[in-house]
């Protein structure tokens, strides 16, 4: 576990801005727990993990395929949403399996995050579950939407997203 989190840039770095935005956010990624009982898992290099329908009770199979995924992929840093625990979502049991396997984990807040751009960051109402964004034309899964807008609150930095939507 020393060694991964070794790997880990230096706050200095994360929030001063010397490390490329790709190269921060290809170890990075951000979980939404409150939409919809569902969960996005993102990363920017086209991984992405969404599950469905288990937030009702999560399980300890539910934790780990979200941490190998996070593994899989050498995802150092996670950014987890619902810190007040109003969706169920187990952030204790999240937290040690993500100590266990070398992976930081961080709380932020998902208030309003499934309404805002991460592209423009203009708020909208809508009821679909896919977000298109009415000023730059995004399109993509309100969960995720709502993951990289936690990701971008939590790190204060903001992600290039491709023209077209994920």
């Amino acid at each position: 576990m020393t060694s991964l989190l070794a790997e880990l840039p230096s706050k200095q770095e994360l929030f001063g801005g010397r490390l490329p935005l790709d190269h921060l956010l290809s170890y990075a990624a951000a979980i939404d727990p409150g939409l919809a009982h569902r969960a996005a898992v993102v990363t920017t290099d086209g991984n992405t993990l969404l599950t469905e329908g288990r937030y009702s009770k999560p399980d300890e199979k539910f934790i780990e395929e979200i941490v190998d995924f996070l593994s899989e992929n050498r995802i150092l840093v996670v950014t987890v949403g619902d810190p007040q625990g109003q969706f169920e979502f187990p952030i204790a049991a999240l937290r040690h399996a993500c100590w266990e396997k070398g992976i930081l984990p961080v709380l932020g807040s998902e208030y309003c995050t499934s309404r805002k751009c991460p592209r423009c960051h203009i708020h909208q109402q809508f009821e679909d579950r896919i977000f298109v964004c009415q000023r730059c034309g995004l399109t993509l899964d309100r969960d995720l939407a709502g993951a990289l807008n936690i990701y971008q609150r939590v790190f204060g930095k903001r992600s290039r997203l491709p023209e077209g939507g994920l």
